[in-house]
């Protein structure tokens, strides 16, 4: 009797995670002959990975870290660091290979060791990893030592990541880091050499990554015709530069490059690299975002002291000041907490308020606006964008009031009540408007002022009695209008205190002018917050908040700190997401035939 066949489908799955489907007989094996090679390679590789994680002596971690600890010759430390790096390659190996067989030949093969000894791995490789970053923190401090240049390492604040304390406050999409989609792999059928695995799925994922990191970079490019395209560029590299040197891996990888370009254009970057680099650029630090904008902004001529790392100058100390168009440098990295991140890191309420300024010009709506309806939304526009900004809006209660009150003997009285609505706000020293604002406020029989120029300094009124709340009574309705006021209620100094504290976060801010505006007439409060906007129309000599945007853009183009594009509008402050894969192939300096047309046409936006 002839044997029966049994015939089945290959268990195995590419490197896709598609099942491979293909018949096979299954007393010949599991895999189709395409996998059981596969299955050979995988395992011949898992043996020399084991091999050499058993030729390795076994050392306690923690007596390990203690003797690095008190090296002090580079030699012996480099020595040390590239012995304990091949081996967890070889532990990563072995980890692998056992991980890719379970998980895509399902089998049961005692070959490549039991799952109890795959968590023996797993622990000695997490071991490992805790020696490897003692010993890189201690040469990373060693090699920065040599150069002179341990401040650097000073810049690692971790308060400054965006993700601890930001919250959404501008109306901006985000650029997100992640690993690019690539396509799945076309089977050349028999032709295809046989190759490992893990290296293969490994190769995938490094080149996902690399792509992902450059698409992150072409999305925080500023379009091509943009005057700032080179400047934005180079700020990018600072930035990477500095985060690199936050982390000790990333560091001792990244010396032996002369750039940063040179750096992400190495395709063989080791997978553990790339996903730190990730992991470091996807934490916006706020301290580290600021220093290296100012690192490309200083003059050539500065005598600063700086580090040279990756071809980037990266300064000790901080400018003082960042022009106007810096804030789109700014702004890119924090599009939707921008505001938040800017009271995080400044300290003076002139940047504060030039980074707010920047973003309206941008068309960039702050959160808080969207909760008002447009009337009060444009008068809360126009202070903003002239430097002024109020702390919080409450409407408050009735404003006025005329009661008839009867006595308990009959006889009857008038009394009369008013409220102001009171305005918190602050403005900086140095804010062209501020003077001639709180002049224009004391001139207005209709307000009242209260100043305040600086936490310490003492609190001026404008008169010198102020009031919230007043009264007056009278036997007949007639006589009301001839009785004298009488103050039933004064407004509280330490409520300018809120002002400060909202426009900076808590922090102190020096040069900041606080105020208080108590609006003593009879209108409504969306009416008396567009008076203090009248003003700084009156002042600028603008009618609505439309010939203000057209005021400070124009100003803003005429001293090339903003561009306008074909349409007329003000540039974008990044390149668009439909673009941003053309700029990656720009920067990389590649070209696809197949949208050369595209490509040419992007090309020559560039200035």
């Amino acid at each position: 009797m002839p044997h029966k066949r049994v015939v089945g489908v290959c268990a195995a799955k590419g490197v896709d995670g598609i099942c491979c489907g293909e018949r096979v007989e299954l007393d010949e094996g599991r895999w189709c002959p395409r996998h059981c090679k596969q299955r050979n390679v995988l395992y011949r590789n898992y043996k020399a990975y084991k091999a050499a994680v058993d030729s390795f002596p076994e050392e306690k971690a923690e007596q390990i870290i203690k003797n690095v600890k008190t090296l002090s010759s580079l030699e012996r430390v480099r020595a040390s660091y590239d012995i304990l790096k091949t081996k967890r390659r070889s532990l990563q190996g072995c980890i692998k290979a056992k991980e890719c067989f379970f998980t895509r030949f399902y089998g049961n093969d005692m070959d490549f060791g039991t799952r109890m000894y795959g968590r023996l791995l797993q622990r000695k490789s997490d071991e490992l990893d805790t020696v490897i970053a003692a010993i890189e923190d201690r040469y990373q401090e060693l090699l920065l030592s040599a150069e002179g240049a341990l401040w650097v390492l000073d810049g690692n604040q971790p308060s400054g990541v965006v993700s601890q304390f930001f919250e959404a406050c501008c109306e901006y999409p985000e650029s997100t880091l992640e690993e690019a989609r690539l396509p799945a792999p076309k089977d050349k059928g028999e032709h295809k050499a046989i190759v490992d695995p893990v290296e293969e799925g490994m190769k995938r994922k490094r080149y996902a990554m690399i792509i992902g990191i450059w698409d992150y970079i072409a999305s925080l490019c500023t379009p091509p015709e943009s005057l700032f395209f080179r400047e934005r560029l180079n700020i990018i590299h600072a930035h990477i530069a500095r985060c690199i040197c936050s982390d000790a891996t990333l560091f001792l990888t990244a010396r032996k490059y002369k750039t940063v370009e040179d750096f992400l254009r190495d395709l063989n970057l080791d997978v553990l690299v790339l996903e730190k680099l990730i992991k470091v650029l996807s934490q916006h630090n706020v301290h580290c975002i600021r220093a290296a904008i100012d690192d490309i902004l200083r003059p050539e001529d500065d005598t600063g002291e700086y580090f040279t790392f990756l071809g980037m100058k990266l300064h000790r100390h901080l400018g003082e000041t960042f022009p106007f168009h810096a804030w789109g440098h700014w702004a890119v990295f924090f599009p939707s907490p921008c505001l938040c991140a800017v009271k995080k890191s400044f300290s003076k309420a002139r940047q504060i308020s030039l980074s707010s300024k920047y973003m309206q010009l941008h068309g960039i709506r702050c959160r808080r606006l969207s909760q008002y309806h447009e009337k009060l939304h444009k008068s809360i526009s126009i202070l903003d964008l002239c430097g002024i900004h109020v702390a919080y809006l409450d409407p408050g209660g009735l404003r006025h009031s005329i009661e008839k009150v009867t006595e308990s003997d009959g006889r009857c009285h008038w009394i009369e009540t008013q409220h102001t609505i009171a305005f918190h706000g602050s403005i900086a020293f140095d804010e062209p408007l501020a003077g001639p604002f709180v002049a224009a406020c004391t001139r207005r029989p209709d307000f009242m002022i209260r100043i305040r120029r600086g936490p310490n300094d003492e609190v001026a009124n404008f008169p010198e009695v102020l009031w919230s709340c007043r009264f007056r009574h009278a036997r007949t309705f007639g006589e009301l209008d001839k009785a004298f006021w009488k103050i039933g209620a004064v407004p509280k100094s330490e409520q300018l205190s809120d002002c400060q504290r909202y426009l900076s976060n808590g922090m102190p801010l020096k040069d900041c002018l606080e105020f208080e505006a108590f609006d003593t007439s009879d209108c409504d409060f969306d009416h008396a917050l567009f008076k203090l906007a009248k003003i700084c129309l009156d002042i600028h000599g603008v009618k609505d908040l439309d010939g203000l945007y057209k005021r400070f853009i124009s100003s803003y183009v005429k001293e090339g700190e903003l561009q306008l594009d074909d349409e007329g509008e003000v540039l974008a402050i990044n390149c668009l997401p439909e673009e941003a894969w053309l700029m990656r192939m720009y920067l990389l300096g590649a070209e696809l035939p197949a949208f050369s047309s595209d490509h040419i046409s992007f090309s020559n936006r560039f200035l």
